[in-house]
């Protein structure tokens, strides 16, 4: 059991995370609540909505590692769900665009989204592009992937609950 001092701490540091405002914690909330449920199996990616899937990456994407995580406003639709980026290890930036694909399990993200990233990618001056699917990942946009390494990353359904497992 929490102490009050232990309570009020934990409660300054999620409104710190999320940004202080009601709307912000309830939203925290819900990730909160969803990453335990996916982790704990009670629920699917699929039963989640797409802000909500939007908002659950940016989390792991935080407990991962990467910095500056920000998830752009869905009425400012830029084809960038989330800007994050990295430290390299002599202390430079890389810079990553973050496209979130919410599908139903049996639709895959296509060689087209893909290239559609990398466009985003060159005409932001990004380091590299990401997605993050919700399902699966066809074989014409892996063997894309496989072709730049160091441009493009790719995440299927597996790769996110593995995320879960591993930080969520």
């Amino acid at each position: 059991m929490n102490s009050g001092a232990d309570s009020k701490n934990d409660g300054q540091e999620e409104r710190e995370a999320t940004g202080g405002d009601a709307s912000s914690l309830l939203l925290g909330s819900r990730v909160t609540a969803a990453l335990a449920d996916l982790r704990d199996g009670r629920i699917t990616l699929n039963e989640v909505d797409g802000t909500l899937f939007e908002y659950i990456i940016a989390e792991l994407m935080d407990r991962k590692g990467y910095e500056n995580v920000e998830v752009t406003r869905t009425s400012k639709e830029s084809g960038v769900d989330i800007y994050a980026s990295l430290r390299d290890p002599l202390g430079g930036r890389l810079w990553f665009l973050t496209q979130c694909k919410h599908y139903r399990i049996d639709h895959g993200v296509k060689t087209g989204e893909v290239r559609a990233l990398l466009g985003l990618v060159d005409f932001h001056r990004a380091s590299g592009g990401i997605i993050i699917a919700s399902s699966f990942i066809s074989k014409g946009a892996r063997d894309l992937e496989q072709m730049m390494p160091y441009r493009l990353m790719l995440y299927d359904h597996q790769a996110v609950h593995q995320w879960i497992r591993e930080v969520g």
